[in-house]
């Protein structure tokens, strides 16, 4: 983010950077860019389905998702477009080892060119800055007997807008349980952790609490996977509904779901297939914010 021409060289006086600062750990803005980018889907499966503890779209939704087919290794990249045009990139790997299946993630989530103004109305900015959070850690799942599965994700993390800054970890627990042959649920506890002071102030984590269940059948070539989930979070004080259907059939998967809380309702879609090793994967979002599409793409690569 360094400066590019006289404009991004003035010098933000503490009066106007400090309101910006606390603008953006808002929840509204914060879903964006602060501790808050780490509540929002950071592939296109989980953009597609919505997140859930039970159904392994992605282990960002609980740690024990964390699998690995066969021996080999697992690499995943994901990118795409958030609320309010914030760009979204995760890269990740997967294996085997230590009895378990252990992941290492890196996320990304930026928005750049903001404008500083005063209140006094003029032509042209103060000066143009750039917020980003970025999440770096690793998740580690294990099977305990035929039925049960755990898994625990340690992450360090850091958000920073122009030369303020704040670094934290973050703590992920959780666990799926099988019950008979079609039955899946699940339970994970999210961000538990702490940041350093911003301004003054600590930003807080988007603790999470997920909760969810998973019924799966098979017609014909057709699997079908109905997918029910629970969230709370802190930052918002409110319970969020998601109900989801993912589709497999040959080596395509489709997926659609619904997501409501008290202020939004939000619908979402993708599909994705698979060409040898490769795998392809698009998610949209469609909701009542009226702050853009998101729209993300995931390509996975299964090496032996």
């Amino acid at each position: 983010m360094n400066p590019s021409d006289n404009k991004r060289d003035a010098k933000i006086p503490t009066k106007f950077v400090l309101p910006f600062i606390l603008l953006l750990l808002l929840p509204g803005i914060g879903s964006a860019i602060g501790t808050s980018f780490l509540s929002i889907p950071s592939t296109a499966r989980e953009l597609a389905l919505g997140a859930n503890p039970v159904i392994a779209v992605t282990s960002t939704a609980n740690p024990a998702l964390t699998r690995v087919g066969g021996n080999g290794i697992n690499l995943d990249f994901s990118y795409g477009q958030w609320l309010v045009g914030t760009s979204e990139t995760t890269i990740g790997i997967a294996g085997r080892l230590f009895g378990g299946e252990m992941g290492l993630r890196i996320r990304y989530t930026g928005l750049n060119d903001l404008e500083l103004r005063s209140d006094t109305p003029t032509d042209a900015p103060l000066a143009y800055f750039g917020a980003y959070g970025v999440a770096i850690g690793g998740n580690y799942a294990r099977q305990l007997g035929v039925t049960t599965r755990l898994g625990v994700a340690v992450r360090i993390v850091n958000i920073q807008m122009y030369t303020a800054s704040s670094n934290g970890i973050a703590v992920d627990l959780g666990g799926v349980q099988q019950i008979g042959k079609k039955l899946t649920v699940g339970l994970s506890l999210l961000n538990l952790g702490t940041m350093s002071p911003m301004a003054d102030k600590s930003p807080q984590l988007p603790v999470r609490v997920l909760g969810g269940m998973a019924y799966s059948y098979d017609y014909g070539d057709i699997s079908n996977v109905v997918t029910v989930a629970s969230e709370w979070l802190n930052t918002r004080k409110a319970l969020i509904l998601r109900l989801g259907n993912e589709i497999y059939w040959k080596k395509v998967i489709i997926q659609v779901s619904s997501q409501f809380s008290e202020q939004v309702a939000i619908v979402s879609g993708g599909f994705g297939f698979r060409v040898g090793i490769y795998q392809f994967h698009y998610g949209v979002q469609f909701g009542s914010r009226n702050l853009g599409t998101p729209q993300m793409i995931d390509v996975s690569v299964r090496l032996p």
